[in-house]
């Protein structure tokens, strides 16, 4: 490269050399330098790949984890709320519940507990419809099988069998509730969760009492129940039931008299228990079973006693009880 031309000015210095300014092309490496366009324009492409694909690969999970999280508290407030006779309260965040639910395979546990609800507010057909739709999606129980979590979901579904069997008896069908008693028994691990299994054959008997079917099986059920959790107020009374129904009247007073004695000493003692409905109801029961052996045994005075305290402690007619 030849030298460059240097001149000087009029005093005898030197002028700087000047150069033209560069210009920059866009395949230049000073384009794609920090800063420039084309690096502004790969981040706003960097930041829209950050975002649309893990929604495009993770967005449903995320939609179904917040959906299942308003299922479960609705849930949960379905549970509390009918643990507190709200009934109606309950019926609503039940309905949420199963709303809200993304995985019908959970949804079992929403109908179990909206058919409960039903159940008690006399409106049999829904009942029976949810207990059908929650049996759809319900684990199965093996009866082989030794505790585990997954077990212990599976036995918590055989309780569908316990509300769908209460709800057929009241509608009249105490064949086919009778069956799902004994499709609950077959189902449950007497070896492993006896108490379980006592309330099971407590209730076959209870029904078998109220319909008059199956004598024999009852009185045997009842018997074995007693054996494994003891003499408790719920069990003697259905023995009471079933003696009644087998014509045995003094047998059957001896023992609701042992009921109604033991609750009502549970009463005494704990005040508390007189706002709780499920205990005065239960009370009230036993209360109506003594005055129809009263009545067998044509003391109708003690008869209509008993049958005005069932009224006045929540006995309703319409349960079938």
């Amino acid at each position: 490269m030849p030298a460059p031309i240097r001149q000087v000015d009029e005093h005898g210095f030197p002028i700087p050399i000047t150069f033209d300014e560069p210009t920059v092309s866009s395949t230049s490496p000073t384009s794609r330098a920090p800063g420039g366009k084309a690096r502004k324009k790969f981040a706003g492409w960097k930041w829209l790949i950050l975002f649309v694909f893990p929604a495009l690969l993770f967005g449903r999970q995320l939609v179904d984890l917040g959906w299942d999280f308003v299922a479960n508290m609705q849930f949960q407030r379905a549970q509390e709320s009918f643990a507190q006779g709200q009934l109606d309260d309950a019926l609503m965040h039940a309905n949420r519940a199963i709303q809200w639910e993304p995985e019908k395979m959970r949804h079992w546990r929403a109908y179990k507990l909206r058919a409960t609800i039903y159940e008690n507010q006399n409106r049999l057909s829904e009942s029976l419809e949810d207990c059908n739709t929650a049996l759809q999606y319900a684990p199965k129980p093996d009866p082989r099988l030794s505790p585990n979590p997954k077990q212990k979901i599976a036995l918590e579904a055989t309780e569908i069998y316990i509300v769908r069997a209460w709800t057929l008896q009241r509608l009249g069908k105490s064949q086919a509730a009778l069956a799902d008693c004994t499709t609950a028994i077959d189902a449950w691990p007497k070896h492993v969760f006896r108490d379980g299994s006592a309330t099971l054959l407590n209730m076959r008997a209870y029904i078998s009492a109220l319909s008059g079917l199956e004598l024999k099986q009852a009185a045997d059920d009842i018997a074995e129940a007693i054996d494994i959790r003891g003499e408790i107020p719920e069990f003697v009374d259905t023995r009471g039931c079933v003696l009644l129904k087998q014509g045995k009247y003094k047998e059957a007073l001896a023992d609701l008299e042992m009921a109604i004695q033991v609750v009502e000493n549970q009463r005494r003692l704990v005040p508390e228990l007189m706002n709780d409905h499920d205990f005065e109801r239960s009370l009230a029961v036993m209360y109506h079973h003594r005055s129809e052996v009263y009545e067998k045994l044509g003391d109708n005075a003690k008869a209509a006693q008993d049958s005005q305290r069932a009224v006045v402690g929540g006995y309703d007619p319409a349960r079938g009880e």
